[in-house]
């Protein structure tokens, strides 16, 4: 693929394509860990956090020698998990190495969670890794995540830690996986291998999409990553993936919902009616993968997709401030963009209600923290949290 620059108006040149050298595979393995921006997450799942969790973890031993280990397992802010299969294209069968991978996703399902979180421990307290320095060098998957920053370099707050990893135990143990094969030339072989896997339409199989990764170097030294895709366009894969899952979880928690013990007929009547207002007064809707199923209605700031609230299979509202943006000040700006003036006019809007005026507080460190509130505490003003929610946010 050549590449160009433009070293003066209307003049371009071309620069050097650079080929992998430390241990070849490797070093395009460790280009994408030590910097995650690279992977193609937003164009996978929107606005959410790729984190590199684990390299070269063994899966099974196979006779006395051979070991089956994953180049790289990843996740995502929202519990998905992406097993990354690693080649250059002159060291791979492209038909084999979709099947490579699709073999070390059908080996994780059939492992136990336990399993795993001990599996991404010992590789990552290998003296190979630890002397690598990547960011889960010595770490255990909690570990990782109580010590993850966001993309502005804010540490993640315990809540969103905690969740995070109950949403990666519950992506494993359904079973669902993404699989990627990150290679210096996506072929026409591999373009029908992915092709193949992506056809079938069982919800329990997975989705495969490669990453096509390459180096090039200007006059002055300088490095340029280029990165592509196959599919081309993975919102397709997004779709697909989404409405698949939302059909699914939407019937986890109209079955948790009926089948919950602490709430009463006429509250659960109540919470259905309110799930779908909910539903109507949003842009879209989707639903948690928290053990405890929840609606999250969607609405579109600044074309970023945000929850303000949710709502749970036990009748909890959820206020999801660490969802929005924070302003540094409480107080509106007149230069406050449209993210932070949200964020301020729904505080400001909550604390109107009694109840809320209470309990909505900063932390410690300045920050708002997400706040669950009992059915029976929100149901007297479920009508202004609908009323605040069309105010503030469906207006933009």
């Amino acid at each position: 693929m050549p590449v160009f620059i433009e070293t003066e108006p209307n003049i371009v040149k071309p620069v050097k394509e650079l080929d992998y050298k430390e241990g070849r595979e490797e070093e395009l393995e460790n280009l994408v860990i030590n910097n995650p921006k690279i992977f193609p997450i937003e164009k996978i799942s929107g606005n959410v956090q790729w984190i590199p969790i684990s390299k070269q973890m063994r899966l099974l031993r196979v006779g006395n020698n051979d070991k089956v280990r994953t180049d790289t397992i990843g996740v995502d802010d929202q519990g998905a998990i992406y097993v990354i299969e690693n080649k250059l294209d002159d060291n791979s069968d492209e038909s084999r190495v979709s099947q490579q991978v699709r073999d070390y996703v059908h080996i994780l399902r059939t492992m136990k969670w336990e399993d795993f979180l001990r599996k991404i421990e010992q590789a990552n307290n290998s003296d190979s890794i630890k002397e690598k320095k990547f960011n889960f060098s010595g770490k255990s998957l909690k570990e990782i995540l109580n010590t993850t920053k966001d993309l502005n370099g804010n540490s993640w707050s315990l809540e969103k830690s905690v969740e995070c990893f109950e949403n990666i135990k519950n992506t494993f143990e359904e079973g669902k996986f993404l699989a990627i094969i990150c290679i210096n030339k996506i072929s026409k072989p591999l373009r029908i291998s992915i092709d193949g896997e992506n056809e079938i339409t069982d919800e329990n199989v997975m989705s495969m999409f490669a990453l096509e990764v390459n180096k090039f170097q200007t006059d002055k030294e300088e490095k340029i990553i280029v990165t592509n895709t196959y599919p081309y366009n993975l919102s397709e894969l997004r779709e697909r993936k989404t409405s698949r899952e939302k059909i699914r979880r939407g019937k986890k928690f109209d079955n948790q919902l009926a089948t919950t013990n602490s709430l009463s007929k006429s509250e659960k009547d109540f919470l259905k009616k309110y799930v779908q207002k909910l539903k109507n007064k949003s842009d879209d809707f989707k639903y948690g993968k928290g053990k405890t199923s929840r609606l999250l209605p969607i609405f579109l700031i600044n074309g970023n997709e945000k929850s303000p609230i949710a709502i749970d299979a036990q009748g909890f509202l959820s206020l999801q401030f660490e969802s929005l943006c924070e302003p540094e000040e409480e107080k509106i700006l007149e230069d406050m963009n449209i993210e932070e003036k949200c964020f301020s006019d729904f505080i400001r809007e909550l604390k109107q209600i009694e109840h809320l005026d209470k309990i909505i507080i900063r932390s410690p460190s300045g920050r708002f923290t997400n706040k669950n509130i009992d059915l029976k505490d929100w149901m007297s003003f479920e009508d202004k949290i609908i009323t605040i929610l069309e105010k503030v946010f469906t207006k933009n």
